[in-house]
């Protein structure tokens, strides 16, 4: 009966963890569809209101690692709630910017914010979550971003298209705070213990070998990823003369397939999480290449999106899984530094996709180097000899 009591509690601080997560997903991938009307709103270029992406990445590369190192007094479920409250302000802040300068301020409060939340959520997952069942748990919170993506991002587009961008940010802040209200509730009925334990604990040095090989996997990755998603909605709106909701569809279709991917967790566990993690990451090689061509014909970028969706849903599930159990002890210092090497490449592939768009070869070369970014993350993986 008791086990019953902390399964059903367990499924609802889950059910609150994803809910977070969906949030700040939302925040951090609407930028896409409505790029266009943020910066014919404040008088600036789309690669100039790129920098606030890229603001948002620089600002949780550092501070990631800094809620790790200085936080370990704090349990995880704290640190999430803390960082909640300051996403639910930060983002409501970005509906509210009067210019450039204001809107990248608000997105280095939000990147704050998801430094605290994300590694503190994975590392909970892995210390709460055995590794054999680990996969189908973490699944279900990398399903908040499915969510996002699936209903935020073209909402979001729509909301944008209909009442303006600003709204866009406005309802993202309300499921933020829907997200603090319900880990709270399971706070509130949770009794502290090691499955709720601090940040990083008393931080642990040297962090094992593989973990650094996971490191780099992630940082190729969302090089990559970044690089096209950022201006995926610009592409696809300059090419196929389309508004914000037009943009956003296809975002749906990635959405979907990230959902479908996501929701199945437990083929990884049963499957192997380190042999599909490997196929995901080389089969994204020649997809993200094929958006270059796709972006011009709705009939190839819809399945497009859906296939991409499935494939970056085994590798964000593969990676999280992975490495908490290859950091072992140091699983909160890990998550904390692998989420600041996620949005680090998230600012890099912002900025350096931003000068690609304006003064390079534009969006097919983005596409191209993402490509090789895919590949190189799967060379690391087969060169780690990672087994788990």
């Amino acid at each position: 009966m008791k086990q019953d009591r902390q399964s059903d509690s367990l499924t609802r601080g889950v059910a609150g963890l994803t809910a977070g997560v969906a949030a700040i997903g939302a925040e951090a991938l609407v930028m896409s569809p409505v790029l266009e009307d943020i910066s014919a709103s404040l008088g600036a270029s789309p690669g100039t209101i790129g920098v606030a992406v890229a603001a948002y990445g620089f600002a949780l590369t550092v501070a990631s690692p800094l809620f790790a190192l200085f936080g370990h007094k704090l349990d995880r479920l704290t640190l999430m709630l803390s960082g909640l409250a300051l996403f639910v302000l930060a983002t409501a802040g970005c509906g509210l910017a009067q210019g450039p300068a204001s809107l990248v301020g608000a997105r280095v409060a939000c990147g704050i914010a998801a430094g605290a939340y994300l590694p503190a959520c994975y590392a909970f997952v892995g210390d709460a979550i055995p590794y054999e069942r680990r996969a189908r748990v973490m699944g279900r919170i990398m399903f908040g971003w499915s969510l996002s993506l699936v209903i935020g991002v073209p909402l979001g587009g729509l909301v944008g298209q209909l009442l303006g961008w600003r709204f866009a940010f406005f309802a993202v802040a309300l499921v933020g705070l829907a997200a603090f209200l319900m880990i709270a509730g399971f706070r509130k009925g949770t009794q502290q213990s090691s499955a709720t334990g601090s940040v990083g604990g008393a931080v642990r040095w040297p962090l094992p070998r593989p973990v650094w090989a996971v490191f780099g996997i992630t940082f190729f990755n969302m090089l990559g990823f970044y690089g096209v998603y950022t201006y995926l909605g610009t592409a696809v709106r300059n090419a196929q003369h389309v508004g914000s909701a037009g943009a956003a569809a296809y975002v749906l279709c990635y959405g979907l397939g990230l959902a479908c991917s996501t929701l199945r967790g437990d083929l990884l566990d049963r499957l192997g999480k380190v042999r599909l993690l490997a196929v995901a990451l080389l089969l994204l090689c020649p997809l993200l290449a094929s958006q270059a061509i796709a972006v011009s014909h709705p009939a190839l970028l819809a399945p497009a999106m859906f296939v991409w969706g499935v494939l970056q849903g085994v590798v964000l599930t593969g990676i999280s899984t992975v490495l908490t159990q290859q950091a072992g002890a140091t699983k909160g210092m890990a998550t904390a530094l692998n989420s600041s090497l996620t949005y680090l490449a998230v600012a890099m592939g912002a900025t350096l996709g931003g000068i690609a768009l304006e003064r390079g070869p534009g969006f097919a070369g983005i596409c191209f180097v993402a490509a090789g970014a895919s590949l190189l993350s799967w060379m690391l993986l087969r060169a780690s000899r990672i087994s788990a």
